[in-house]
């Protein structure tokens, strides 16, 4: 899982580590973040430097685990949300199939613990063209309610500030479409299908 601590040396890294022009950053964030080291100026990683984070620490973010039968058994809930330009969105509804895979259980059954929403139009953490503004409140508020009413999500609201469009955002492995007519700025012009 990635660690808040991490978040703040990634900030840094990217504001006072200098780069060569042939490095590229997450050569530099794998670096700093996967092996917790002091922030040093030095070259682009090499191939030595990814064996040997990988043989301390595979990245801090190794989350390939399908088998979440002990998060199931403590009636756990999770929401998932992903859209990006830079890691693909593939991955994440990957992951929730491998995990209806590894468990035997069918999507219908894993939505009962594990929910995905695809946030259209989102960028890496935050921005976009899409209604991408989900809201920490909405998020919370969601979970509070399943947890505490039994009401799972089935979308989570997302807005766009600069224009005014807002979204409901479908949960995996349901799509937004447009309706056909109507402003498509508004969420009542798209459908959960």
């Amino acid at each position: 899982m990635f660690q808040t601590g991490c978040l703040l040396l990634l900030i840094l890294a990217s504001l006072f580590v200098q780069q060569s022009p042939k490095s590229f950053m997450v050569n530099h964030i794998q670096k700093h973040t996967t092996l917790f080291v002091p922030l040093v100026v030095d070259k682009a990683s090499t191939l030595s430097d990814w064996a040997y984070s990988q043989a301390v620490n595979p990245f801090n973010i190794d989350t390939w685990k399908g088998d979440l039968s002990q998060f199931k058994s403590r009636i756990g809930k999770h929401i998932t949300w992903h859209s990006d330009r830079l890691i693909s969105p593939a991955n994440s509804e990957r992951y929730y199939d491998h995990v209806s895979h590894t468990m035997n259980i069918p999507p219908s059954e894993l939505d009962d613990q594990h929910r995905l929403f695809r946030i259209s139009g989102l960028g890496h953490c935050r921005g976009g063209d899409g209604a991408w503004a989900i809201g920490q409140t909405n998020v919370l508020s969601s979970m509070i309610r399943w947890v505490e009413e039994g009401k799972a999500p089935n979308t989570l609201f997302g807005r766009k500030y600069v224009n005014g469009s807002s979204r409901r955002h479908c949960r995996y492995p349901l799509r937004n479409q447009y309706h056909g007519s109507g402003n498509s700025s508004l969420p009542e012009s798209w459908t959960c299908r």
